[in-house]
């Protein structure tokens, strides 16, 4: 290596070391600035990827190690810190990739650091890896997490807990790298052997919709709603897995079918993201008349959820007529998120408000 390269070199770790403060503490209200300098470094090391592949995987593993040691000396409340660590990631992948890097050898490494993750920096680390790995990577990270995952089926009673948090670990990591690969037929063999969640319902309608076999896709939705729909603690996945549902129907021409089910959903919870959805499948000469038709049917909602819906459509009397039959203890419970903006547009107008 020429000796010009060499003290460019330096001047990268230089820089590393310089934005990461070592020995200073970085308060929350100072952790904001601190990772965008800390991103403007990992951004000049992004961008010599493609000319110096190894250069740059070596930087952006003494930069990873750098960001370990410097994580008990910032508090990330936010988790912007972490997430800056995950794009690290993902360009040390990129750089390791543009190398002509074994591919087993990428894995092992990435397994090494989810194995060893003491600051939770690698938590999501196989969602950042499924998306940047070549084909050839994503085969051999499927290798290795199903070794994993196998390996933990076979139970111990002694040491039956953390057969089980294997089980369940090692067999999400094994879908999320399935529905990248699209491996609709692995997927599916997989939930045979962990039960199948709404969230798997979702990925292999995904799947299937990428492969243009809409009703296969709307099957699976079907499937996951009446799984999300029975138990509370998914009901994330319910309003994704109706705004795919609708997805599909609009595809499959039945645009009628995907109005009405944006209807029964905004009836049931009317909100700002509900109504939006709505009036998605809302013919245009009929907006006037489906907004109308909302605003009556949101009266019965959740006051919390329908401030911003109201506020956003200039249902100011609407609001004040709700808000006047409200209770004190009602209104104390408002988040302040919601209680201010009421506060300023109602202040002139309605100042007993």
């Amino acid at each position: 290596m020429s000796p010009g390269k060499q003290k460019q070199i330096d001047q990268f770790e230089k820089a590393i070391e310089a934005v990461l403060s070592p020995g200073h503490f970085i308060s929350h209200n100072a952790s904001w600035s601190f990772v965008d300098d800390v991103r403007d470094v990992a951004d000049d090391i992004e961008n010599i990827i493609r000319k110096e592949p190894e250069r740059a995987e070596r930087l952006y593993q003494i930069f990873i190690a750098a960001c370990h040691e410097k994580a008990d000396e910032i508090d990330d409340s936010s988790g912007n810190f972490g997430m800056l660590v995950e794009e690290l990631f993902r360009g040390w992948i990129n750089a390791r990739q543009a190398a002509n890097h074994d591919p087993e050898e990428i894995v092992i490494e990435l397994l090494s650091w989810m194995e060893d993750d003491p600051y939770g920096f690698c938590h999501d680390l196989d969602r950042v890896a499924a998306k940047v790995l070549d084909r050839k990577g994503l085969d051999a990270f499927v290798r290795q997490i199903r070794f994993k995952f196998e390996a933990s089926l076979i139970r111990d009673d002694e040491d039956k807990l953390s057969f089980e948090y294997a089980r369940r670990r090692w067999g999400r990591v094994l879908k999320t790298l399935l529905a990248a690969q699209r491996n609709v037929d692995a997927y599916i063999a997989l939930c045979e052997q962990t039960g199948l969640e709404a969230g798997d319902c979702m990925d292999i309608a995904k799947i299937y919709k990428s492969r243009r076999c809409h009703e296969d896709a709307l099957s699976w939705v079907e499937r996951g709603l009446k799984i999300a729909r029975a138990d509370s603690r998914t009901s994330y996945h319910e309003y994704e897995l109706g705004e795919l549902k609708r997805t599909l129907l609009a595809g499959m021409g039945r645009r009628e079918d995907a109005l009405q089910s944006a209807w029964v959903e905004f009836e049931s919870q009317p909100s700002i993201f509900a109504y939006k959805e709505l009036m998605r499948y809302v013919p245009a000469k009929e907006k006037t008349v489906w907004r109308q038709k909302a605003m009556a049917a949101s009266d019965k909602g959740d006051l919390s959820c329908l401030i911003e819906l109201w506020l956003d459509n200039k249902e100011y009397d609407r609001l004040v007529s709700r808000l006047r039959r409200t209770s004190d203890n009602e209104l104390e419970c408002l988040s302040h998120y919601w209680a201010e903006p009421v506060a300023r547009k109602l202040q002139r107008s309605h100042p007993d408000i």
